[in-house]
């Protein structure tokens, strides 16, 4: 039977406080450091981390928020730096980005959004630069631009195309561009960005 309680060290100092079944963590809880601060909210099952929780900073701001399977991260996770910034959103599964995930930079714009596969970049996405401007999209295996892709200028001009890396010996060859539908290209890029 499930009841409330709280669970202490050897010295008095509190680390659990929720629900328990049999002894064991079971439903909402939260543990806490030496301190006293808490250091994870969410939910229990058994003992283990079992669905929706929030890791802390020591500041108190969110480290990470997301869902459990049996102690393991999975589904859709957020993490955030000790400023409370996030740092990527998406799914997890292993314990590592796995399946569609963004990346940010400091400043709240996307860095990367595209496929992951166990904590890796890899699949199709697309990388921006700081200010927001495209920098590449195509294909990513393990980190590295690997496959179809597409390099383009700050300004979103596109500057080469073909498959990355380039074979020994060649080069990725930089593709004809009509310079009308490059300026359209550019004026549309400009106008979904605002």
């Amino acid at each position: 039977e499930q009841y409330h309680g709280c669970c202490y060290r050897p010295d008095g100092t509190i680390c659990y406080k929720g629900f328990l079944c049999e002894g064991a963590y079971h439903g909402f809880g939260k543990t806490f450091v030496l301190s006293g601060r808490a250091s994870f909210f969410g939910h229990w099952q058994n003992g283990v981390k079992h669905g929706e929780g929030a890791l802390l900073y020591p500041s108190g701001n969110h480290e990470l928020h997301g869902t459990w399977c049996k102690g393991v991260l999975c589904g859709v996770v957020t993490m955030y730096d000790e400023l409370g910034r996030p740092v990527y959103h998406g799914e997890f599964d292993g314990g590592a980005p796995h399946g569609q995930g963004i990346t940010y930079y400091p400043n709240g714009n996307s860095e990367y959004a595209g496929s992951w596969s166990r904590g890796t970049r890899t699949g199709y996405g697309v990388m921006f630069r700081a200010d927001g401007s495209l920098e590449y999209r195509g294909i990513w295996n393990a980190d590295r631009r690997e496959g179809e892709g597409e390099v383009f200028d700050p300004i979103g001009v596109l500057m080469c195309a073909g498959v990355f890396p380039a074979p020994a010996g060649r080069t990725v060859k930089e593709r004809e561009v009509d310079p009308v539908l490059s300026a359209i290209a550019v004026s549309s890029f400009l106008v979904d960005k605002r």
